[in-house]
This record gives C-alpha cells, structure tokens and sequence, in this order.
C-alpha cells in the first residue's frame, strides 16, 4: 500500500503540465532544469528569482530563450556558458552585447581584465558589473 501510494505522488509530480515547450528536461549525465530554478550534476541548486522566471520563453537542452533577449547558453551539464567577442576589421560586438565601431582598421584587443578592455587604437571599454 506505501509503494503505491508512493509511486502515484512521485509520477504526479514529474508529470505536471507546463505551459512552457520542453520545460523539466532530464536526462541522465545531464543537469536538470525547469520553470524555477536547475539541479547541476555536481548537484549544485541555481534558483532564479521571479524577474527571470516570468521573462522566460521557452527551456531547451542548450539554453533558455527570454523575452527580453538575455539568453543563456548552457554546457551540457548547465553551467553558463561564457560568450566571447565576434570582432572583425571595423569592429566588434562584446560577449555582453555592445557593438564598437574602431578608430581605425585592424584594431586588436591590446589588454582585457575583469574591468574591460584596451584596444590598439586608443578605445576603452568598461565591462558591466554583472559579467
């Protein structure tokens, strides 16, 4: 009678309906992620708090996709993944999503630091504090 009772309350739980696209992922040697937080697989607890649960879109097995375009990349066992910087020879859009226009053509990244970045040209650019 315990077992059943048991059984019933565990598949009522896991089956919960979702009006989210692939909410609840698991999968085994995968973290697990759902509506209101994730489990990684060193078992580690990321909860999110209310601003993000209601800007969220839609939980896939790579990421989470937001109303307000912050999407989050994850590894396979759901860490963030760190973005890096698409430059090019005008330019360069930042791993946090500014875009910079060089002073001059061909410019590189002379220093970068937890504070920003130095470019051969001369151009400072302060990282924001939450990267």
């Amino acid at each position: 009678m315990k077992i059943v009772l048991l059984a019933i309350l565990v598949s009522g739980v896991c089956s919960r309906p979702s009006s989210l696209p692939n909410a609840g992922l698991t999968r085994p040697g995968v973290g697990s992620i759902g509506l209101s937080g994730m489990v990684l697989t060193d078992g580690t607890i990321v909860q999110f708090d209310r601003a993000f649960i209601d800007d969220i879109v839609s939980i896939g097995e790579s990421g989470i996709v937001t109303k307000s375009g912050k999407n989050v990349q994850l590894t396979r066992d759901l860490h963030r993944v760190k973005r890096s910087h698409i430059m090019n020879d005008s330019g360069i859009l930042t791993s946090w999503g500014q875009a910079i226009v060089f002073k001059k053509p061909h410019t590189t990244i002379v220093s970068e630091g937890p504070g920003g970045i130095v470019f051969s040209d001369g151009t400072l650019v302060q990282k924001p504090l939450q990267l």
